[in-house]
């Protein structure tokens, strides 16, 4: 027997073959496994570290573990925490387990607190618990995230991938590419119309060779078994997509269309006029009964915060008056529904020549002197923002929805940003899915912008009343921002 064979005998094979296993899971079953192992490991670290009684609910009595294994199993998808891991940030994953554990622990506390059991628990128990179980998603979902997409780079063979295009789509391509090498991908072949037959070079990326138009791509694919299709339009020749669509058709390969006219703010969804496909790329229609219960959801909670926040405010209204010169209340027209004016409401928090100034498109600046000192601890914690809710009862806002921009800042930003006044399809409002992910504040350069409409669309799209609450309730957790200046 050689050498090389009693090695590859003796060599410990568990862990390669395991990692070698994992690394070609897909991300969505790795996000099932990683939904179920939560639940699961959460409950039991519950039960063993929490010595708890049952709590007795309105419904009837449910063991506290069952709470907390549903909770945790409903509460932290929803909050986007295994959905996330072709994002090459792994900051924006942290912070998505972190909102939705802290969601997690705020609703069994309030459980809690209404099935009148917090006297049954121990806080020093139940604070370790909630500590370990969140060291333990991070450690699960970043740590273990890591290792794979390192090991999918290195223990696996590259995806091979077909692409049709032009120079242009391609360099998008491969720059993605190059940015994500954990996901194993490499362009084996590049086919598209009226191309020289060179190789191209850009920041040290290698381009593969130019290997002809229609034609060769049928007769290559003959040969040739990538294990994925991408393809753009080159706008080249007549009847180009539906040739493509034949020949890539005639495959059992998986192919993805890469539109060359999408930007951030769109998001592809199919639907059907009678047998008609479409492709949605803007809006979503928010029926009748949704709308209503929004509506209905917004006057209570206005009505309700209000009441609590009155005393705060008529102390606020005193200080103002006191310390600076002007009015109380700062009004100003902003865009709403469907592109209309209105008159919005807030605490004064600038001297009264600056806030006048509707003619000056000048975002607040970190330690602005327009500010003024009052100004600064309202904008600090957005109590500025309160006297807002007059909007909401008079149904020109939402308590949740995209931040209302001023007028002049519309009509700058929808000339630089398409799809930019898509936002105004729903109802403003007080606070939004954009404020809680952090694109709140200066938008000192476009792209902050940009990723702040993405978000207002996404909102959007996806609107849900458990999704309201959550922002609200995260809200209410980073009220105090380092971007509210």
């Amino acid at each position: 027997m050689t050498r090389d064979k009693i090695t590859s005998i003796t060599k410990p094979i568990g862990i390669e073959k395991l990692t070698r296993c994992v690394a070609k899971l897909h991300v969505k079953d790795i996000a099932i496994i990683q939904k179920l192992s939560d639940a699961a490991v959460i409950t039991i670290l519950f039960a063993l570290i929490v010595r708890s009684p049952i709590w007795v609910t309105s419904p009837g009595i449910l063991p506290a573990w069952a709470w907390v294994l549903s909770l945790t199993f409903f509460i932290l998808p929803s909050c986007g925490a295994y959905y996330n891991s072709r994002k090459k940030n792994l900051w924006q994953i942290f912070r998505k387990i972190s909102d939705g554990w802290t969601l997690t622990i705020l609703i069994l506390v309030l459980i809690s607190f209404l099935s009148n059991t917090l006297s049954y628990f121990s806080r020093t128990q139940f604070a370790l618990w909630g500590l370990i179980s969140w060291l333990y998603l991070i450690i699960h979902h970043i740590i273990i995230r890591k290792y794979i997409r390192r090991n999918r780079a290195s223990k696996l063979p590259p995806k091979h991938i077909l692409y049709w295009g032009n120079l242009q789509s391609l360099k998008k391509l491969m720059d993605s590419i190059e940015k994500n090498n954990w996901m194993g991908y490499k362009i084996c072949a590049w086919f598209g119309t009226n191309f020289q037959n060179i190789n191209y070079t850009s920041q040290n990326i290698i381009f593969p060779q130019y290997m002809g138009g229609l034609e060769s791509l049928k007769n290559w694919l003959k040969l040739n078994s990538p294990d994925l299709i991408y393809f753009s339009d080159t706008n080249e020749i007549e009847g180009e997509i539906e040739s493509l669509l034949k020949i890539f058709g005639d495959t059992s390969i998986p192919t993805w269309y890469i539109p060359s006219w999408a930007n951030p703010t769109m998001k592809f969804s199919t639907e059907f006029v009678g047998s008609l496909q479409c492709v949605s790329i803007w809006g979503k229609e928010q029926i009748l009964f949704e709308k209503k219960i929004k509506r209905v959801v917004d006057i209570i909670f206005s009505i309700i915060i209000l009441i609590i926040t009155f005393p705060i405010l008529a102390v606020c209204a005193l200080a103002i008056k006191v310390s600076s010169k002007g009015p109380v209340i700062f009004c100003q027209y902003r865009y709403g529904l469907n592109g209309k004016k209105f008159k919005i409401y807030k605490l004064r928090t600038m001297h009264e020549v600056a806030s006048n100034g509707n003619n000056i498109i000048k975002q607040v600046q970190q330690d602005d002197d327009r500010v003024t000192f009052v100004g600064k601890y309202l904008r600090k914690w957005s109590i500025d923002e309160l006297p807002q809710l007059i909007n909401v009862l008079r149904g020109e806002m939402s308590l949740v929805g995209p931040r209302p921009h001023a007028v002049e800042h519309n009509e700058m930003y929808r000339r630089l940003i398409p799809g930019y006044m898509q936002r105004h399809a729903c109802l403003p409002g007080l606070t939004g899915l954009a404020q809680v992910e952090g694109f709140r504040g200066e938008t000192s350069e476009l792209n902050d912008m940009v990723k702040r409409i993405q978000s207002d669309l996404i909102y959007q799209r996806s609107w849900s009343l458990k999704k309201d609450i959550k922002i609200i309730l995260l809200s209410v957790i980073r009220l105090k921002s380092p971007k509210a200046y």
